[in-house]
């Protein structure tokens, strides 16, 4: 059967580099300057699937399309915003994999292991965007990474709509996980103990564009984000040490180009009681930032929860390369609710960096799809037991 979704969105935005900012480079300033103002902006994403099985294997191709248009633009920028200006950008792409298994008598007391159970997964991902008919340097730019206040969530799939470029990737991947039994023999639930995940993605080198006005980010009609860069080795690892003690390493990045990491995130969330558990993360971010993230989560009545968060930057780097004193990134506190029908939060978040303190809310039905984000993310203290 054939699969359609699609996505819109309409808003007035509004974004200016001020005038008295302290920058070591002034000609890399007026650059980005130039690609901020205010226009009203209208994003239409579709997206056609064929999911289909074929002996062992589940296929899933996929085409989509993207219009975005925008009041204002860069073109011909004079003492006034440019003209009104609209990209089309087209995406396809194919997903495969399948699944194999094997249950090993393994029996250990102390590890609480009740026989091994260990599923690979193999998958191969191809994703292309052969068409961008407009490049991003003339467009207004409104999302930069990490957006998102602290403790708020951020559909990724909605983001970065404005620096999308033409882009062709292969995604060669392999999953293994290691499952037990426990509980009472009547009462035998399976517990992931162990997640290895290893992807290599392949993506063409970025070629060094004339004015490097922007940054310029690539997605699939999946939503998927990355930033155009060199291709790179992910590992990721999620541990269940022990009932109380999580171990995840998740979203981490090893340039294949320079042979180093260019991210790196670990972290670790310990359960008090079923109401209540904290997390502490590390995340480094080569040549930007090396950032601990502290927080705990504690469920209130049984449809109320309340979390709390902190980031602190031990290593923070300007734009222009240069270092500065270590410095707290943002404090949230977010109050949430669950029902039968909706989830909803309110967040009140002090952004030291911006010196800008923000409140707000968000409410999603139940059924629509849970905005993409994990541990790691600007968009999350810690991950949802």
């Amino acid at each position: 059967r054939l699969n359609l979704t699609s996505q819109s969105s309409l808003g007035y935005l509004d974004f200016h580099i001020d005038d008295k900012m302290h920058t070591k480079d002034p000609t890399r300033y007026q650059k980005l300057k130039r690609t901020t103002g205010s226009s009203v902006r209208m994003d239409n994403n579709n997206t056609l699937s064929w999911p289909f099985r074929l002996w062992i294997m589940k296929f899933r191709p996929f085409v989509g399309g993207r219009v975005t248009a925008y009041s204002q633009s860069t073109e011909d920028r004079g003492p006034n915003d440019g003209p009104p200006v609209g990209r089309l950008a087209t995406s396809l792409g194919m997903d495969a994999s399948t699944d194999f298994w094997r249950v090993y008598s393994t029996e250990s007391k102390l590890f609480r292991i009740n026989k091994l159970r260990h599923v690979i997964t193999p998958d191969f991902r191809w994703e292309a965007s052969p068409t961008v008919t407009k490049n991003a340097d003339h467009l207004l730019q409104y999302e930069p990474l990490n957006t998102a206040p602290f403790g708020v969530q951020q559909d990724i799939g909605s983001a970065h709509t404005d620096g999308l470029d033409k882009y062709n990737s292969l995604v060669f991947g392999i999953r293994n996980r290691f499952q037990t039994r426990r509980g009472p023999p009547s009462q035998l639930r399976t517990v992931d103990l162990l997640d290895l995940d290893l992807e290599v993605h392949l993506l063409p080198s970025p070629p060094d564009g004339p004015e490097g006005d922007v940054i310029h980010y690539v997605g699939n009609a999946e939503g998927y984000l990355i930033p155009k860069k060199h291709s790179f080795l992910q590992p990721d690892i999620r541990a269940q040490l022990t009932d109380r003690l999580a171990l995840t390493s998740e979203r981490s990045e090893f340039n294949l180009d320079d042979f180093r990491f260019d991210f790196y995130n670990v972290g670790i969330t310990f359960q008090n009681s079923p109401k209540w558990y904290q997390f502490l993360g590390y995340r480094f971010i080569r040549d930007t930032s090396a950032t601990v993230l502290v927080s705990t989560n504690f469920t209130l009545r049984e449809k109320w929860n309340l979390s709390v968060g902190e980031a602190y930057d031990f290593k923070p780097h300007t734009f222009t390369g240069g270092t500065k004193a270590a410095q707290s990134l943002g404090t949230s506190i977010v109050l949430g609710r669950r029902s039968h029908d909706f989830t909803g939060s309110l967040f009140l978040n002090f952004d030291v960096v911006n010196r800008n303190t923000s409140f707000g809310f968000n409410i999603m039905p139940v059924g629509i799809k849970r905005p993409v984000g994990r541990t790691f993310s600007s968009s999350f203290f810690a991950p949802t037991p």
